[in-house]
Parts: structure tokens; sequence; C-alpha cells
């Protein structure tokens, strides 16, 4: 069975966000403090686009969240992380997201 954690993130607007190549870098901090997550596969849903898969990261407190570019959140999202889809990220995390993204883009509507 798919073991599947969820919980809210408050995401800041498109101003905040820092875009890398094609791929979107959103920085967050979870208020529920800290979870011992390890980077993987999220899902995200809003009314324009449900089950897009991002890839994360998190250093420290603060969670990094990974899409493409063009996606843009200003309000509270539910997150929720697959963990079979879990990646460790090396040292070169720009092409390791790129080859990961096309990899499940299979896996991007639910």
């Amino acid at each position: 069975m798919t073991e599947i954690v969820t919980f809210s993130v408050c995401l800041k607007t498109c101003q905040d966000t820092v875009y890398k190549g094609e791929i979107q870098k959103i920085r967050i901090s979870t208020p529920q403090g800290p979870f011992e997550l390890m980077p993987g596969y999220a899902t995200w849903g809003s009314v324009t686009a449900v089950g897009t898969i991002l890839l994360w990261d998190k250093v420290g407190q603060e969670y990094i969240f990974y899409a493409p570019a063009g996606i843009c959140w200003s309000e509270a999202k539910t997150v929720s992380v697959y963990a079979p889809y879990f990646l460790s990220l090396p040292d070169d995390q720009e092409e390791t997201l790129r080859q990961a993204l096309a990899r499940f883009e299979h896996f991007q509507h639910f």
C-alpha cells in the first residue's frame, strides 16, 4: 500500500519564487514544525492543475518545492508526499530535476 504523508503549507506569491532554467523553485516554511521526510515527489491540487508532480527538498526547517515553470501559488495548499517516489538528490540537482520530471511525467495527472 502506498504511504501518503499529507500536510498543509502556506506558499508565497510568484514574486518570491526563484526560476532555474525550466524548473521553478519555491521556498516555503511549514508552521507545523519539523518533518523527518526524505527528498521526494509530492502532489498538489488546485482548480487549474490537479496532481502535478513536484520534487521537493528540505533545508533546515524550510522546504523547497520544484515544479515546471509557469506554476504560481499565492495561497495555502495541501501537499501529499508519496513515499515510493522518493529520490535522493546528488550535487547536480538541476539535471536530476529535469530527468526526474521527465521520467515521472505520466504521474502528473491523477
